[in-house]
């Protein structure tokens, strides 16, 4: 049985291991180590990412990135420190 993860955050913060979503995911379906299939969001999409030009743009990034799939935030993130609605 291959172990299963419910889900990650990247800590692009955390020294010396700087590996990314997309470095852990891109390893597995690589076969260099075991894992579950992932899906990552690279960006997040929130009430303070913009217009509506700028969030087609944001969605244009992340797919060009890599991006598996489009994360977006309704009342913020909680690395924003969002207050609850």
């Amino acid at each position: 049985m291959r172990p299963a993860i419910s889900r990650t955050r990247s800590r692009p913060d955390t020294r010396p291991f700087r590996a990314s979503a997309q470095d852990v995911r891109d390893a597995i379906n690589a076969g260099a180590i075991p894992g579950p299939r992932l899906l990552t969001s690279i960006h997040q999409i929130t009430e303070k990412s913009g217009a509506p030009a700028k969030l087609r743009e944001m969605v244009r990034q992340t797919k060009a990135e890599g991006g598996d799939v489009i994360k977006i935030f309704a009342t913020g993130s909680i690395r924003d420190r969002a207050s609850r609605p």
